[in-house]
């Protein structure tokens, strides 16, 4: 008889739990990149702080983009599946010698 079994692999947890660190460490990155921008966007004036900011929040959204694919490679690896097929196998009766079946 034949079945089907879904199982988790056994790697999956861990590899989630990587993808849910770095995502920790990319978020604590961002906070870092926001405080150190803003500190050095308030002592400049005219164009050289028009470029900054353009700079700054390019690269806050780049940090933020990076949080959220690690949450979302987080997610993904944590709900993978394996469909693994079983098969029962049981000897057949045949009959025996001289007897009708």
């Amino acid at each position: 008889m034949r079945r089907i079994r879904e199982i988790q692999p056994p790697e999956a947890q861990a590899t989630a739990a990587q993808f849910r660190a770095l995502s920790s460490q990319a978020r604590e990155l961002a906070f870092s990149w926001y405080r150190l921008t803003q500190g050095l966007a308030q002592d400049w004036e005219g164009e050289a702080h028009i470029r900054f900011e353009e700079m700054a929040s390019s690269g806050k959204i780049a940090a933020e983009d990076d949080v959220l694919w690690s949450e979302w490679q987080a997610g993904h690896v944590a709900s993978i599946r394996v469909r693994i097929w079983e098969t029962d196998w049981k000897p057949e009766l045949s009959p025996k010698p001289g007897r009708p079946n």
